[in-house]
Order: C-alpha cells, then structure tokens, then sequence
C-alpha cells in the first residue's frame, strides 16, 4: 500500500519536471527566440491549479500529523505553509507577465525571465526542503501504519483523479514524453 509520503514524492518529481521543462522554455525566451509559449501556459496553469487542490491537502495532513507527534522536529522544515502561499503570489505574477505577452502588451523581455527564474528557483529550492526535511522527518518520526491511515483518509476533489487538461502534460513530465 502507498503511504502519503510517497504520493506526496510521486507528485513532487512531476514538479521537478515541469519545472525544468519551464525553465527550458524561459531560456529560449532569455536569449530571444520563441519558445513554446503553449507549453508555458500549460505548465503555469498547472502549477497554479493542482498543487493547491489535489498536492497540499496530502502536506497539511502530514505536518498536521507531524505537528501532534514530533512539533519540535519540524521547526528546521521552517514555515512550509507560509510558503506555499508566497510561491503561489509569486506564481501569480508570473502568469500575469505571461498574459501580457500573450496579449502583445508591453513588457520587458528581461523583466519576466527574472520573474520566472526567481519563481522557479524558489519553487525548487522548497521542494528541496520538502524532501530534505520534512519528508524523512515524517518516515522517521512516524509509523507506517500512521502514514498509510493518512493517505487513505485524505480526501481530494474528484478532478484530482480526471486531469484531461494536464493529461499530455503530465505524460511527460512522467517520462513518457
């Protein structure tokens, strides 16, 4: 059976993924080509959408877990919840640029590079905490049994199992494309 650990890293390597395909595509923008402004959107979109409705459900169940059974051990995790919601607002941002470009209004090729590397830097930089900290903290911390009850007792939205918007997305982010 797979405990909420894993699907919370099974999800996390579908970021990572998407996150380097997206800094690939801000590249070809930095050095002024056209990327892939579809796969830009797609990738955006996604990571403003899902990990809200169908990831951080599976994280607020385990640092409310950890929280009840190991709150001194999760203080080198830092706020992790803060930080969901600075990355959402700088995501945000980062989308707004995006509807700019899109729409041909003005704005400052260099401008939106530093905006989606920053984000993107950020982003991974706290999924590395995630998985560094906060994830072995919870295998070590926690019993199995603890682990699997959560992840069968997280209940998210029907759409998490229905992803036809993300589908080809996420097909090669899982390495199939």
């Amino acid at each position: 059976m797979s405990d909420i650990v894993d699907k919370i890293h099974a999800d996390h390597r579908k970021f990572s993924s998407l996150l380097s395909r997206l800094e690939e595509q801000i590249d070809v923008f930095a050095r002024g080509e056209r990327p892939d402004f579809d796969l830009i959107r797609d990738i955006v979109d996604f990571l403003r959408v899902w990990p809200a409705r169908c990831h951080h459900p599976r994280e607020e169940a385990l640092l409310r877990l950890l929280e009840r059974k190991a709150p001194e051990a999760l203080r080198e995790a830092g706020d992790l919840r803060r930080e969901h919601e600075r990355l959402a607002a700088q995501l945000a941002n980062v989308a707004d640029g995006l509807a700019s470009i899109l729409m041909e209004v003005e704005i400052a090729r260099d401008t939106f590079v530093a905006m989606a590397r920053n984000f993107i830097a950020r982003q991974k930089d706290h999924l590395a905490v995630e998985e560094t900290v906060m994830l072995p903290l919870a295998r070590e911390r926690l019993p199995k049994a603890d682990l699997e009850r959560l992840a069968a007792e997280v209940v998210l939205p029907e759409e998490c199992g229905s992803l036809k918007r993300y589908e080809r997305l996420l097909e090669t982010a899982d390495g199939g494309g």
